[in-house]
């Protein structure tokens, strides 16, 4: 599936690469499918696209490297949401503004 972006371009992005919240999130409720992709100039910078709005990107850094000893201990409802069985397979961002 093709992604129109503002930051990107034109971008080719597989379903099974989308986040979704089921709630949208704070302010942007009406969001609810996103990509997290790399930003080719900044090794450690990343974008959470909005897959319905090209022009809603935020930008995104592992929470590791501004905390390395942070490591929040998931519930394992909140796993499940996710699609995940095990939480070291979480993936935590921080937005940066």
């Amino acid at each position: 599936m093709i992604v129109n972006t503002l930051k990107f371009g034109a971008i080719d992005v597989l379903q099974e690469d989308q986040v979704h919240f089921p709630g949208g999130l704070v302010g942007l409720s009406n969001l609810k499918d996103w990509l997290v992709v790399p930003d080719p100039a900044a090794e450690d910078l990343f974008w959470l696209q909005s897959v319905a709005r090209g022009e809603f990107a935020l930008a995104l850094i592992h929470a590791s490297k501004l905390a390395p000893s942070y490591r929040p201990v998931l519930p394992h409802d909140q796993l499940i949401k996710a699609g995940l069985s095990d939480q070291d397979d979480a993936e935590i961002f921080v937005v940066i503004n």
